[in-house]
């Protein structure tokens, strides 16, 4: 039997074969590597700049009224995060609620599937209305779980402006001294990795309160509640960031951590007004229970008036 032709090539050929090329150019033709060119490889090139712009003249607007560029960042964050919280707090609820009706959605997928094969459309259309009407009177609103997505450039954008505050130390020089406690210099990583610790465990308690954390379903779902702890391997990568960077990404985890204990927790779901059982649901009936009336019997304190016999 023939062999294929191929084997593995060690570093020690790949260095020499790179080595024998070389690629002589004009430094003209050879534009300067700067950090603030970064972004420009994006598609959101335009969107950034603007962003890029009120971010830091945000946050040296509140570092100029005696606050420090460090709390400026963090106002700054929690501003960003606070504008989609209420959305992220929508898909969240709504999220819960198709949870608490997943009895009513598994029987009207089991009939769905049912009259697909049976080619009937009319029950098909049936079911589908059947569903509608289930998520309007429960105040399900789908359409707006897409809304926390539009989000993610604004937090992309948000990590470029802080590199390059962090790299242009000739532009925003109170980087290096607005820090707080143990991280005074902003642009340095943390020393005693406490800021890399503390996202790692904010963002293992915000997956833990999730209820996807817990669902075993599927072959894969033993493993699933295992992922939460991946998160502790991601120290050595933080660590080697900033300390602006971090700060941020433990705002963010932070803040998610605040929504998911207000709408995954008994008395977070008291607060915003979620039952444990949406009132009708298939979960409510099999999980109320009905207390009927204990008749006690009736204890006479005198004695019978019993005839005597003649």
């Amino acid at each position: 039997m023939l062999r294929p032709l191929m084997r593995r090539i060690s570093l020690q050929e790949i260095s020499a074969l790179t080595s024998s090329f070389k690629f002589n150019a004009p430094a003209s033709l050879i534009p300067p590597l700067e950090f603030t060119t970064l972004p420009s490889v994006g598609v959101f090139t335009g969107g950034y700049e603007v962003f890029r712009d009120f971010a830091m003249e945000s946050i040296t607007t509140i570092s100029s009224n005696g606050l420090g560029l460090g709390t400026g960042l963090i106002l700054f964050s929690l501003g960003m995060r606070s504008i989609f919280s209420p959305f992220i707090l929508i898909s969240q609820v709504n999220a819960l609620k198709m949870q608490l009706l997943q009895p009513e959605y598994t029987n009207i997928r089991a009939e769905m599937m049912q009259a697909y094969k049976s080619g009937d459309r009319a029950k098909i259309s049936k079911m589908n209305d059947e569903m509608q009407l289930l998520r309007v009177k429960h105040n399900i609103r789908t359409g707006l779980n897409v809304i926390p997505i539009f989000q993610l450039p604004f937090i992309i954008y948000f990590f470029w402006t802080l590199q390059e505050m962090t790299y242009n130390i000739d532009e925003f020089p109170s980087m290096q001294t607005d820090g707080f406690l143990w991280f005074k210099n902003l642009t340095e990583a943390d020393p005693y990795f406490i800021l890399p610790l503390s996202l790692a465990i904010t963002s293992f308690l915000s997956i833990h309160k999730s209820p996807s954390s817990s669902q075993n379903i599927g072959p894969s779902g033993r493993y699933i509640k295992y992922l939460k702890y991946a998160v502790f391997l991601g120290i050595p990568i933080t660590a080697s960031f900033p300390s602006a960077i971090v700060l941020n990404w433990f705002i963010m985890s932070f803040f998610q951590l605040l929504l998911n204990s207000l709408v995954y927790t008994k008395r977070g779901k008291q607060l915003i007004g979620i039952p444990q059982y949406l009132p009708g649901s298939i979960l409510e009936k099999f999980n109320t229970v009905v207390k009927s009336p204990v008749i006690k019997p009736t204890v006479y304190q005198h004695k019978p008036n019993v005839p005597k016999p003649k």
